[in-house]
């Protein structure tokens, strides 16, 4: 009831012309490295199933190193305020 959620909402696309941004909120916040990795693939339409958690993890910074031109990095926003 204080405007989180409204502030994750605006700070996603703000942010979202400038950065790939990955949202976690509302209980998708993993609880493992390995399920951290597989949900940025997941939010960047990225192959994420069948890996382990070093190729994940070369594989979202082989996405960041190939990435979209226009893009500056990647934003992790997390709304996990009520846990």
């Amino acid at each position: 009831g204080t405007g989180k959620s409204l502030i994750f909402h605006l700070l996603a696309s703000e942010l979202g012309s400038r950065f790939q941004v990955v949202p976690l909120m509302d209980g998708s916040v993993p609880s493992t490295r390995r399920e951290l990795w597989q949900t940025i693939l997941f939010e960047l339409d990225l192959p994420y199933k069948g890996l382990d958690e070093g190729e994940l993890r070369l594989a979202v910074i082989g996405h960041l190193t190939r990435g979209k031109p226009d893009a500056f990095g990647l934003v992790l926003l997390v709304d996990d305020a009520q846990h």
